[in-house]
């Protein structure tokens, strides 16, 4: 597999009540269907700055369509405190 891009339009944090934690809202758009969104979030660090990496995994043995795939997701950030 082979990291690759992702192309976002929109993020915002929200919280959702439901789950009672704070989540990433992401739009955007893949290069292509083959390619898989992945995000890796970071622990709140000293001064509390999360960091999240958006991005990609394909198969570059695969041959896919040359069309670009809108996606919508929301990442969970967890329990945070305020602040």
């Amino acid at each position: 597999m082979k990291r690759g891009p992702v192309s976002l339009d929109a993020k915002n944090v929200a919280y959702d009540a439901a789950q009672k934690q704070a989540v990433l809202n992401l739009s955007g758009s893949l290069p292509t269907p083959c390619h898989q969104l992945k995000t890796d979030v970071s622990q709140p660090d000293a001064q509390n700055r999360i960091d999240v990496s958006v991005y990609t995994l394909v198969n570059p043995a695969l041959m896919c369509t040359q069309v670009i795939k809108p996606f919508e997701t929301a990442v969970p950030l967890g329990t945070l405190s305020p602040g």
